[in-house]
């Protein structure tokens, strides 16, 4: 049971889903733009990131509740449960997401003018947890109500950790046309899933509760907790996996370029580090039958019986695990962006991401701008299946032979809700979606155009 506790710690970090970005797709200067769409080509012949800190990249998603469904501030300015609106904002099924990303190393340069080379090494976590909404709807309106009925709550746990090393190269078929692919070898180092997870509560005519618990979870890779050494964890986490992404963008007139991408096509295969972890249904059942309050003040030893009991009866039983297949998160990027004025842009970008039987769809609207060489910044909206209010920005600070960049598709939000309330709490509390992507490089010389435009006017 401490082993799978400790795992499920481990990944908690992790324990999200693979959202997009929808403002960093079209920050053209910055090189790791290019991972969404491997025929996207640099501003810039040469890019190189700086070991750990070119690219870090967070994501936090909770589909079903924001801090304010759950906490209000009265008039008194102190906090009150609202456990009503908490209750009515859940789904019937409902995720809570995180993601992170670092780069650990990049490189990407002009071979010569059709073609552009790019090798990247990068660590990824992505997962999520899925619960149900009936655990809540006992919890919080009491169990008088399903008396002779039973409620059966459901939970999902998807955490991956891996390393991913590719090498990616473009190819400027003609004027009209550029296609281009990457190859990734995936390292997995640490997995955990849920086959089954359920509890099934019952409440009797007496009001007695009775829960059972059926589960089945499979783990692999570096999840042992008493690894000694980096021999060790690394010998464990040889899962080995590969991927592969695809683009092509279409010029169909001078002002106007179309994209469309498929990234992370493939997986991973698990063997070393097997274990499951499972709970029978004949054992893993208890029967609350209530607390004789005068008794526990006085003595709460029944309390601790009670206790005891129920972590006895609910022991997960660890077996030896057999090899599996996980599929990494592929995506779906469809884009179009229309030159304005000279170095002025316009970009709509339609993306989704599938994961096991699901598919999330995001729409993003953006506007970005490069200020000569020095500096680019944009704007844009996103809207994505949880969250209607995500205004994002973005800048890269191009000083050769450094460039600092930033993004997110809230960041915009953020500063607007601090200015407008003299305060971020509201955003915050009000937040269901975030994510942002800060990164340093090293870039060489900017990309000569030969396109001219009839206004340059900006």
């Amino acid at each position: 049971m401490k082993k799978l506790i400790y795992l499920l710690l481990f990944l908690a970090p992790a324990f999200g889903f693979a959202q997009q970005e929808g403002t960093f797709y079209f920050m053209n200067t910055v090189s790791q733009s290019a991972a969404y769409n491997p025929a996207f080509t640099p501003k810039y012949t040469t890019t190189v990131g700086l070991p750990a800190i070119s690219s870090l990249y967070g994501m936090f998603s909770n589909s079903g509740f924001a801090y304010s469904d759950l906490i209000q501030r009265r008039e008194d300015d102190s906090l009150v449960m609202t456990l009503d609106n908490f209750y009515n904002a859940l789904k019937d099924r409902n995720y809570t997401q995180t993601q992170f990303n670092v780069d650990i190393f990049h490189l990407a340069f002009r071979l010569n003018p059709r073609m552009y080379f790019s090798l990247n090494i990068a660590e990824k976590n992505i997962s999520r947890t899925t619960y149900s909404k009936d655990i809540a709807d006992l919890l919080i309106n009491g169990n008088a109500q399903f008396a002779g009925m039973e409620k059966v709550a459901t939970f999902e746990v998807d955490g991956t950790s891996y390393l991913e090393m590719g090498a990616g190269l473009n190819y400027k078929i003609n004027e009209m046309i550029a296609a281009g692919a990457r190859l990734k070898y995936l390292r997995g180092l640490v997995n955990g899933y849920t086959e089954r997870a359920n509890l099934t509560i019952r409440t009797e005519e007496n009001y007695h509760i009775n829960i059972t618990g059926d589960a089945l979870v499979h783990t692999g890779g570096a999840t042992e907790e008493d690894i000694d050494n980096f021999s060790e964890f690394w010998e464990l986490a040889n899962n080995n996996g590969f991927a592969v992404d695809l683009g092509v963008t279409y010029k169909p007139i001078d002002r106007l370029t179309l994209g469309l991408s498929l990234t992370d096509l493939g997986g991973i295969k698990w063997k070393n580090g097997l274990k499951s972890y499972s709970l029978d249904p004949a054992v893993a059942n208890f029967t609350f039958k209530g607390i004789d309050i005068a008794r526990a003040i006085e003595d709460d030893a029944s309390i601790d019986d009670e206790l005891d009991s129920l972590e006895e009866n609910f022991e997960f039983i660890e077996n030896e695990g057999v090899a599996y297949r996980t599929a990494v998160p592929s995506r779906l990027f469809l884009s179009g962006s229309y030159e304005l004025a000279r170095q002025l842009y316009a970009s709509l970008l339609i993306s989704g991401v599938k994961y096991k039987n699901d598919i999330d769809m995001a729409f993003t609207a953006n506007v970005t701008k490069n200020v000569g060489k020095a500096l680019s910044v944009c704007v844009s909206y996103t809207a994505n299946k949880y969250s209607l209010n995500n205004w994002g920005a973005g800048f890269a600070i191009n000083l050769a032979p450094f460039q600092i960049y930033a993004a997110s598709d809230n960041l915009l939000g953020a500063a607007v809700s601090t200015a407008f309330n003299g305060e971020i709490n509201p955003f915050i509390n009000n937040m269901q979606h975030f994510n942002f992507r800060f990164g340093i490089n090293f870039i060489g010389a900017w990309e000569k155009t030969v396109e001219k435009l009839s206004d340059d006017t900006f």
